[in-house]
Order: structure tokens, then C-alpha cells, then sequence
């Protein structure tokens, strides 16, 4: 008998391993501006970023945030994972900016 080909959807991704890339934000989303009884009211909050294979041992002053062509103020830089220098996607570093 003749056998038709089949598609199977898995939820799985692939990546690569040694690029710079975003785990998590937190907050995920946040308004920045609000309109409340008719005043409008800019919110300074910080948003917290977990990345992969950032280069470990930045300070503050090394790292550069950009939103389009505003500069983003960055509050903290924190590795909080390292690997062995052969390691492959095992760096984790925190980095904490405001809002613009």
C-alpha cells in the first residue's frame, strides 16, 4: 500500500549555543506612562534581564543599553553563572536597567 507522508509539530527550538541571547525579563511588560484623572504620569521602573553568554566581569560603565537612539541607564551588572572557558552556554549575567 502507498504510505503518504505525515507532519508531526513538536515544541522543541533550535538555537545557537554560543550567541548573545535574552532568557527572561522581569517585568515582561510594564506601562511607562499613564493617564490618571486626567494627569498624565511616567513611570520610573526597573526592568531586570537574564542573558546568555554575555561577556563575563563588565562593570557598569562598560555596558551600553540603547532603546532605537535613547540611551538606557544601566543600574547593575551581575555574572551569575560562569563556565570554564571551554564551556559551551553556561554564562549567565543580570543586568538591571530604568525604564526609559
Amino acid at each position: 500500500t502507498e504510505r503518504g507522508f505525515k507532519i508531526v509539530t513538536m515544541p522543541f527550538s533550535f538555537f545557537d549555543a554560543t550567541a548573545l541571547r535574552t532568557l527572561a525579563t522581569m517585568p515582561a511588560t510594564f506601562p511607562s506612562r499613564l493617564t490618571l484623572f486626567g494627569q498624565m504620569l511616567d513611570f520610573d521602573q526597573s526592568t531586570r534581564l537574564q542573558l546568555a553568554n554575555f561577556p563575563q566581569g563588565k562593570r557598569i560603565s562598560d555596558v551600553k543599553v540603547m532603546m532605537g537612539i535613547t540611551p538606557i541607564t544601566v543600574l547593575s551588572v551581575q555574572d551569575s553563572a560562569s563556565c570554564a572557558p571551554t564551556g559551551i552556554d553556561c554564562n549567565r549575567t543580570v543586568i538591571v536597567i530604568r525604564s526609559p
